[in-house]
């Protein structure tokens, strides 16, 4: 194996930073048409992409959790959830109809489609 000197290293370097920051505009301009032509046209081929992505092996470590949390973030994150139930109440109310129940003169026996056969 040819050893590589420091010339060639930063050469190597800088052709790879290139293609990372081409990579990334490319992928701020069309990388969600992308995906969603991929996933619409060939969905298996975006399922095997998607999962491509996820790393094989992933550390998940338990934290603390609310018992980390200060007082003030933990008032900060009620008062969150308070305002999504809210605002999810208030959509949820939106929905309903209200109204009266009329009554419907049902026609007379031997009338309509049912009495004919």
């Amino acid at each position: 194996m040819k050893p590589v000197n420091n010339a060639e290293q930063s050469a190597a370097e800088l052709v790879e930073q290139r293609a990372e920051t081409n990579g990334n505009a490319k992928w701020q301009k069309h990388g969600m048409k992308a995906l969603e032509k991929c996933a619409k046209n060939q969905p298996v081929a975006f399922c095997k992409m998607y999962v491509l992505l996820v790393p094989r092996e992933m550390k998940v470590e338990h934290s603390q959790g609310i018992a980390s949390l200060t007082d003030e973030q933990i008032e900060t994150a009620i008062a969150a959830i308070r305002e999504m139930l809210d605002k999810r109440e208030k959509a949820l109310a939106g929905e309903v109809i209200e109204g009266k129940a009329e009554p419907v003169a049902l026609p007379a026996s031997g009338q309509g489609s049912q009495g004919e056969r």
